[in-house]
């Protein structure tokens, strides 16, 4: 160390002079030479990323996709299995369900549209209850008391919407009856 001191101290001028013409053009140039590949590696490297990305995302909406398709035909083929009056009676159900949550979800008779969020989400988590007897149906199909739970879980999710509906429907009737009160006055 302090031989390279000594030298330094010894050789201050050559030091501090400004490097010669060129230099600046040299040295990228050598720089260049020494790393020319390296906007190649970097690309490389960036496409390899995109790479990996694109086929997690491929695989996982393949893995999702196959997940559904397998659940739905489970659920179809438990159905299917069911005695035809329990078909009928659930595809009635269903068909009067989806009619009723239509009605709900296209009333304009809700005070504000957080009450019909409410309302709305309240139904939907009904449906998990569904799922889950479905799921219950799938394992154990030939369990009346499955079947039967799942036709009053659909009875009962009627006779709630029917209730909703006709809460609406009475809202819709006092806010007549008011409006004309008012008209008369």
């Amino acid at each position: 160390m302090e031989l390279l001191k000594k030298y330094i101290l010894a050789n201050r001028e050559k030091f501090e002079e400004e490097p010669g013409k060129g230099h600046q053009a040299r040295f990228e140039k050598r720089l260049k030479e020494v790393n020319g590949g390296g906007k190649k590696i970097y690309l490389a490297k960036q496409l390899l990323k995109v790479a990996a990305v694109t086929l997690l995302i491929v695989l996982s909406s393949l893995w999702t996709l196959e997940k559904i398709i397998k659940n739905k035909q489970t659920e179809s083929y438990a159905i299917n299995n069911l005695p035809p009056e329990i078909k009928e009676a659930r595809a009635y159900y269903v068909s009067e369900v989806n009619k009723k949550y239509d009605q709900i979800s296209h009333s304009s008779l809700f005070h504000d549209s957080i009450q019909k969020e409410l309302v709305l989400q309240e139904l939907t988590d009904m449906d998990s209850v569904s799922k889950s007897l479905q799921n219950d149906l799938q394992t154990s199909a030939d369990d009346e008391r499955v079947v039967n739970a799942l036709i009053e879980h659909y009875r009962l999710k009627l006779d709630i919407m029917n209730q909703i509906l006709n809460n609406l429907e009475d809202i819709k009737t006092n806010h007549k009856q008011t409006d004309h009160e008012k008209s008369k006055i």
